[in-house]
């Protein structure tokens, strides 16, 4: 369809100046004001995103040069599993920028230089234990995150349908708690502040894992659920 823009200065419905668009089309021709793109995120989409940003462009920056080898060998030597368990290598720069995005999670200054390879504690398993009467929301792990070294990020769903037996991808991290606090962790006051009003009888979902603070690197999540009541 061939389109001719004109010189004439209109405003669209959304408030922005444009220029009006003439198309050529089988139905004949058309004038319209330039249609933009609405964006949409929410706060912490953008905020996970100005932080990959951040780290991405640190990496590109000369300052950089001489530390870009350690996060290379970080990927050579330590593959890591896919979703369907075989093992990949990550590249320097997704090491890179994995490990700052996860210490900004916490507040923390990014790290230049690479870390010495770490293992990260698992959870094991994960107990969701709702409860509407206190009210209370209690997360509880079998195995604790080490007190000294990592932190702990719990990610919940909203109240899903019956039936569901696995966590949907509108998991939204709820709570990030600080080395020194192994659990069991309620996290009802920053669930409502995330989803709202909990519905008796719909199923939630929580999602564990831990981080080394110092590298950033997260360990492996695990998930449990239960049924608001």
């Amino acid at each position: 369809m061939a389109k001719v823009q004109w010189s004439v200065l209109v405003t669209s419905a959304i408030g922005r100046a444009g220029t009006v668009i003439a198309s050529s089309g089988p139905f004949g021709a058309t004038l319209r004001p330039p249609v933009s793109l609405a964006y949409s995120a929410t706060i912490s989409q953008q905020l996970a995103r100005q932080a990959f940003a951040t780290a991405s462009q640190l990496w590109k920056d000369a300052s950089m040069y001489p530390y870009r080898p350690g996060w290379i060998l970080l990927g050579v030597n330590h593959p890591e599993p896919n979703v369907f368990g075989t093992l990949i290598k990550k590249t320097g720069l997704q090491w890179f920028t994995r490990a700052n995005k996860t210490r900004d999670t916490f507040g923390l200054a990014p790290i230049l230089a690479a870390p010495a390879f770490v293992t990260v504690t698992d959870p094991a398993a994960v107990t969701v234990t709702p409860d509407l009467g206190t009210p209370a929301l209690t997360i509880g792990v079998t195995a604790p995150p080490n007190a000294s070294t990592e932190g702990v990020i719990i990610k919940a769903t909203r109240g899903l349908s019956p039936g569901r037996t696995v966590m949907s991808n509108t998991a939204k991290i709820v709570r990030t708690i600080a080395p020194g606090d192994t659990g069991p962790w309620d996290i009802y006051t920053e669930y409502l502040t995330k989803f709202g009003e909990p519905v008796p009888d719909l199923q939630i979902f929580a999602q564990v894992y831990y981080v080394n603070i110092a590298s950033g690197k997260p360990g492996t999540p695990r998930f449990g659920g239960s049924v608001w009541s």
